[in-house]
């Protein structure tokens, strides 16, 4: 199953029937579309940012206009939606009000990774509804958590670089990324979405900059592996280096 949002409207869109995956597949699959009702009532939703799907097919979304993290449940027909955080601090274990929260993350445990953007922090929520802070002095958009090592990984936009937070520690470490912006091996220029592979490799969509890095476990610079082109997905328009 694929599934992806909608820019236009409020919506998932589903898709099905994928076949097993080889150099020469063609997919002619179908797809069905469930709505999100949109609008400024607490029992619509505001700008979708980013989703994720838990281990029960749960989708848990971002709202950053309504500054909530929304869970949204769809079954034989029947959808809900049920506010799991927002910005007067609801939680079933204190105040951890949200202020334009950005990137969301799920791990396999079915955690919640939150980028808490307006308030320069990350927040994450157990299944259960508790809530703390595991990272901090961060203005995050984008988060991947390493489900091996339980280390976050996050970007900055005022620093140009990715910072990761070590299990049990609220101070993040630049691990990718110099002290200046540009487009050298060296540099990022506003980095957006982040992966780390089973050997600690990170690959970088370094929007600004029309590119995909590799950064391998340590590194000080990092590799193309993709071509200049147009931007992947980043935090929003702007003139890059390579542009």
């Amino acid at each position: 199953m694929i599934l992806c949002l909608s820019t236009e409207r409020s919506r998932a869109v589903t898709l099905n029937s994928l076949p097993s995956v080889c150099p020469v597949s063609l997919w002619y699959g179908g797809y069905s579309v469930f709505e999100v009702d949109e609008g400024s009532k607490d029992s619509q939703v505001g700008d979708i940012i980013d989703f994720v799907i838990d281990s029960q097919m749960n989708f848990h979304l971002v709202d950053s206009e309504k500054s909530r993290l929304l869970k949204w449940t769809y079954r034989n027909s029947y959808s809900s939606l049920k506010v799991l955080l927002d910005k007067s601090g609801t939680s079933d274990s204190g105040s951890y009000g949200l202020k334009n929260p950005q990137g969301l993350f799920v791990d396999k445990e079915d955690n919640l990774f939150i980028c808490d953007r307006g308030n320069h922090r990350i927040l994450k929520r157990t299944p259960t509804g508790y809530v703390t802070t595991v990272g901090q002095d961060i203005y995050c958009e984008h988060i991947f958590v390493d489900d091996n090592t339980g280390d976050i990984y996050v970007n900055s936009l005022y620093d140009d670089a990715i910072f990761r937070f070590s299990a049990g520690s609220l101070d993040g470490a630049r691990v990718a990324g110099d002290e200046h912006r540009g487009n050298s091996s060296s540099q990022l220029y506003q980095p957006a979405g982040i992966f780390v592979d089973r050997y600690g490799s990170l690959f970088i969509c370094d929007y600004g900059n029309r590119r995909v890095q590799k950064w391998t476990k340590g590194a000080t610079e990092g590799t193309t592996i993709s071509p200049s082109g147009p931007r992947f997905f980043g935090p929003g328009p702007g003139p890059g280096p390579a542009q």
